[in-house]
């Protein structure tokens, strides 16, 4: 039951007031909103389909968009439409808002995330004006859920120079990349759990497919993580890691 009512009011803000208050986070403001699930409605500028993932530009064009939709490859199979629907048209996007690459972004599980501004208004009765004109109580996410960017991240037993370490001896540049020259960062984005382990381990920015295995491969095999800390607590985080090919 309650995660039918998550499902159901996956959009809903919460109100604080019985005041008209503004409602609407543009993609903009998403920098003050780091490490916290929230909806961000803007426009689509530009969208990528690349063969890891398809990256959709909110409020600005690529690569200097002030927020990124990251579709995930094996992600889109979920979606009925092709995300292109969405170009040039005012959308809303709920998830958590991290740092990827340097700009910020919000992956995208399931299409539920992603609805129509105008949808977006009428399910918390938003005016034109962008103010809250009744309030609305929200469903808050399970406790448990990962966070996107707690207080202290998780860290690799030792240490980044444990983790650099750990690379040296064990990348094995595949010979197909080796030969093309292909050379670069892999990006593996993962969910540190309570007790070290990792789970959900996928490449979000790749190179040559042999490339993509191999980062995997290292990730799925190494050390455990010390867990991530926030507000006192130890708690499933996110983190992503890059393993260069050079």
């Amino acid at each position: 039951m309650k995660r039918t009512l998550l499902h159901l009011f996956f959009f809903l803000v919460i109100s604080t007031s019985m005041k008209a208050q503004n409602a609407i986070v543009t993609a903009k403001e998403a920098s003050q909103f780091v490490g916290q699930n929230i909806s961000i409605c803007d426009s689509v500028y530009n969208i990528n389909i690349l063969e890891g993932a398809t990256y959709v530009s909110l409020g600005g064009n690529y690569p200097n968009a002030p927020l990124t939709l990251v579709i995930l490859k094996e992600d889109r199979q979920k979606f009925s439409f092709n995300p292109t629907a969405y170009n040039n048209k005012r959308i809303c996007a709920r998830g958590g808002i991290s740092k990827g690459n340097g700009s910020l972004q919000i992956v995208v599980k399931s299409p539920e995330q992603i609805i129509t501004e105008q949808k977006y208004r009428e399910i918390n009765r938003i005016d034109e004006s962008g103010n809250m004109y009744e309030p609305i109580n929200a469903v808050i996410a399970d406790a448990d859920d990962p966070v996107s960017n707690p207080e202290t991240p998780p860290q690799y037993i030792g240490g980044m120079e444990a983790w650099l370490d750990y690379l040296t001896k064990n990348l094995k540049y595949p010979t197909k990349a080796k030969e093309l020259g292909i050379k670069g960062r892999v990006q593996v984005l993962f969910i540190v759990e309570k007790d070290g382990s990792l789970s959900d381990i996928k490449v979000i920015r790749g190179l040559e497919p042999g490339c993509n295995e191999e980062a995997l491969r290292l990730v799925k095999t190494g050390t455990k993580f010390k867990p991530a800390m926030h507000r006192g607590e130890v708690v499933r985080a996110y983190h992503s890691v890059l393993v260069r090919f050079e």
